[in-house]
């Protein structure tokens, strides 16, 4: 396949692909592709919503290798799971920044709650002599519009 001028072919600032080149994994095209998808994306995608927006320009991948793909990235700590609330899909974040996942218990929308002092969190850790080296929390209840429909008595 010739990549020249594809979306896969760009290498250039992207931290997954980073990771994945200082770790000695081999860097393939498809790889390429899962991690700029992911780059580009806010949502918190599973890795079959990974597969369906990446295979038309690859028919020829296969889901295990985004399945892999995505493992390889967790095992590395480039991005963490996040299971969903109402059917217990795993989702993937690829913000590693401490935060917040708020998860909809209802409509399984998920949203970061960023700019959070946790702090308090690594010193209270510190007096048990445990030093937090990641850190993801999970908050589950309704986002706006679930909690609006239910006020309104929409189902």
């Amino acid at each position: 396949m010739n990549l020249e001028g594809h979306p896969a072919n760009n290498l250039e600032d992207n931290p997954l692909i980073d990771g994945l080149r200082a770790s000695g994994a081999k860097i393939t095209a498809q790889r390429i592709a899962i991690c700029n998808w992911l780059l580009n994306t806010n949502t918190h995608p599973t890795a079959t919503a990974v597969y369906e927006e990446i295979r038309d320009d690859f028919p020829t991948m296969s889901l295990a290798t985004v399945y892999n793909t995505l493992s390889l990235l967790e095992g590395l700590g480039l991005l963490h799971q996040v299971a969903r609330a109402d059917d217990g899909s795993v989702r993937y974040d690829q913000a590693t920044t401490p935060h917040i996942n708020l998860v909809c218990t209802r409509c399984g929308q998920i949203t970061d709650l960023h700019h959070l002092d946790l702090s308090p969190l690594a010193r209270s850790s510190a007096t048990l002599g445990f030093h937090i080296q990641n850190l993801n929390l999970t908050a589950y209840g309704l986002c706006a519009d679930c909690l609006a429909e239910l006020e309104s008595g929409e189902k």
